[in-house]
């Protein structure tokens, strides 16, 4: 494997294209939290998406990825409890149908095929971009319930300036942040570093496994991350060439589920994970080109001493993918992407080291006529090992329903594939080498408004409704023998609503910012073993009908307070709906002081997460901790700015 360790030495990549139009900025900004730079993909006619405003990230460093999305988008998470596994429900789909690139490049796991949010620090990143359904078959193929972009750029007017944060807090929890920017306005470099630690030891109430209800401790549930990030940028008569190195590591303990012995140790998983971007970005007249080649190292250790279990796992990739965008006439802009995709899988569970090479070829367009309408169209062919697939298509239009005013309507269909796991087809027992693809059909109607009262307030509103059908789904069942085998067996049907509304109002002294989102989700499957003459309404399971979150942050002069409050509907555990968990809402409270004086910016806060104390679990039999504290320092210079 050693010419492949070099491969992954040398990968290059590129910066993504520029020159895309934005009708609508989807950002909220709370904070004077400034960002410059290209971003790696704007609003296509016909589609939506989410950004995550940069004042939320700053208050989201020492977090997870999962954390974040959990509070400020429509993604449900099922999670294991703090530090564990945590996984994203997207639309009623399942966590393999969520694909999360960074800077346009798949980092999901080519053996699960998923990701694992709860490693990923959200301070590690600048920008997250959520497109909802097909809102971004460009960036990549595979995700029927959206793409999650995560992007790192440079700010340019950044001279330097160093930024460090503590973090205590309840349940032996800890946590230290760094960032330090250096540079000029043709030379930028980045570093980030990132520890934390927790004991998870919180207590909760055993109403199973205990002959009587009783508080008891959660065990075996310690985690420990660490990771950096490193970023160099280079420009020069408006080119633009980077390095991105990103490594990080965790070690945890997994804890048992309740309705198993509370002492029960031993089970342990260990990750670790090197990535190497090297990005170049040549701007022309009326052509911008990028090539982009990327190396991905990843390790996976599990082991359960119980059941002399012993799993190690380890997956190199390397990614490549290089286009170009022009415009044909004074209306029409057209983009055509390669990509090329790589993975060499060594893992004890397979019966032979396994490769996949996959290659896509995009080609879209856009047209926008007038401020009025636009539409848009895409074309993209898969090679997968040398096997040509039925070709992927997404096309939409929006149009602007009074001439100056801000309300869209907007509509897309699409047709997304997706290649099954690595695990799926090389896991033995029981991978399936013969698998189809998984495919759907989808359909988007959009509504959104938006308006400003003067330079003070400033409203924002959406709603979607969408419809997916997914065939060929895959689902691991029980085989003739002891062990389960991998099929593709299932058909599902989602369908619902996505609705959001946002307002800020900036004043001289006073600052407000209020984000409401609703959710509503159907989800059934259609080859269900109800008879065939009765119709099959039953929710998949972890699907939760109703998902709906609300933030609101209040600043005034130097202080600032924001609230938080989630609430998620019943979750089926049982595919006839027999069983469920009840549904739960959670509130957290931060409150702190924000004051800048020359160059310093000194920020203290303080929050209590869970503060109304509620029981809940995301998965059933995993507990998750009540009431928590947390302290929070953030010192950052700045110089020459």
């Amino acid at each position: 494997m050693s010419k492949y360790n070099l491969i992954l030495l040398v990968a290059v990549v590129s910066l993504p294209s520029n020159g895309q139009l934005l009708k609508q900025n989807d950002t909220v900004r709370i904070e004077e939290v400034v960002i410059t730079g290209k971003q790696h993909s704007s609003l296509i006619s016909g589609f939506n998406k989410i950004v995550i405003d940069s004042g939320v990230m700053m208050k989201y460093s020492h977090e997870s990825l999962a954390s974040l999305l959990s509070d400020y988008s429509p993604v449900f998470f099922k999670s294991y409890g703090p530090g564990g596994i945590s996984t994203p429900s997207f639309r009623g789909t399942g966590a393999t149908h969520t694909q999360i690139t960074w800077n346009g490049i798949n980092i999901n796991h080519p053996m699960l095929g998923q990701s694992d949010f709860s490693l990923i620090p959200a301070g590690m990143i600048d920008n997250v971009e959520i497109f909802p359904g097909n809102s971004a078959m460009e960036i990549n193929s595979g995700g029927f319930g959206g793409i999650i972009n995560l992007s790192n750029e440079p700010d340019w007017n950044n001279r330097t300036s160093f930024a460090f944060s503590p973090e205590i807090g309840s349940f032996g929890r800890w946590s230290g942040y760094a960032r330090i920017k250096i540079g000029n306005d043709s030379f930028q470099t980045v570093t980030k570093l990132y520890l934390h630690s927790a004991d998870n030891d919180f207590r909760f109430l055993d109403e199973i496994s205990t002959a009587e209800p009783s508080w008891v401790t959660r065990k075996n549930s310690e985690v420990k991350q660490k990771g950096f990030l490193q970023e160099f940028y280079l420009k020069k008569s408006g080119n633009v060439a980077s390095v991105r190195l990103w490594y990080q590591s965790a070690s945890r303990n997994l804890p048992a589920p309740i309705i198993a012995r509370q002492t029960s140790e031993g089970e342990k998983q260990a990750d670790e994970s090197f990535r190497i971007m090297l990005n170049f970005n040549k701007s022309g007249r009326r052509t911008d080109y990028f090539l982009t080649s990327a190396g991905i190292f990843s390790k996976l250790s599990y082991s359960n001493q119980g059941a002399s279990i012993e799993s190690d796992n380890i997956a190199r990739s390397v990614l490549f993918r290089g286009g170009l965008e022009t415009m044909l006439g004074e209306f029409t802009k057209v983009r055509l992407i390669l990509n090329d995709d790589l993975h060499l899988i060594e893992s004890n569970n397979y019966q032979a080291n396994a490769a996949r090479n996959t290659v896509f070829l995009t080609l879209s367009a856009e047209r926008n006529v007038s401020d009025r309408f636009g539409t848009f169209i895409l074309v993209r062919e898969i090679i997968d090992n040398k096997n040509l697939l039925l070709p992927d298509f997404s096309s939409g239009f929006d149009f602007r329903l009074f001439p100056g005013k801000n309300y869209f309507l907007k509509a897309n269909v699409a047709r997304n594939s997706k290649i099954p796991a690595m695990n799926d087809m090389h896991w033995y027992p029981g991978g399936n080498p013969d698998l189809k693809n998984e495919y759907s059909l989808s359909c988007e109607l959009i509504f959104s408004t938006d308006h400003k009262f003067g330079e003070s307030l400033k409203l924002r509103q959406d709603i979607t409704f969408f419809g997916t059908s997914i065939r060929n789904m895959i689902q691991w069942q029980p085989g003739e023998y002891t062990y389960w085998i991998a099929k593709n067996i299932r058909s599902v049907n989602t369908s619902g609503l996505e609705a959001s509304a946002n307002a800020v109002y900036t004043g001289s002294i006073l600052n407000l910012a209020l984000n409401v989102n609703y959710s509503y989700t159907k989800a059934v499957e259609l080859n269900s073993q109800n008879s065939e003459n009765e119709k099959n309404t039953f929710q998949l399971i972890y699907v939760p009908g109703n998902l709906a979150k609300t933030s609101l942050r209040i600043g005034f002069r130097k202080y600032y307070v924001t609230f938080v409050t989630n609430f998620t509907g019943r979750r089926y555990i049982a595919v006839d709906n027999s069983e469920y968990l009840p549904g739960y809402a959670v509130s957290d409270i931060v409150s702190g002081i924000r004051m800048n004086r020359s160059n310093t910016i000194f920020d203290m806060s303080f929050s209590i997460e869970n503060l109304l104390n509620a029981e809940y679990q995301t998965i059933a039999y995993y507990p998750q901790p009540g009431r928590s504290f947390l302290i929070r320092l953030m010192l950052q210079f700045n110089k020459g700015v």
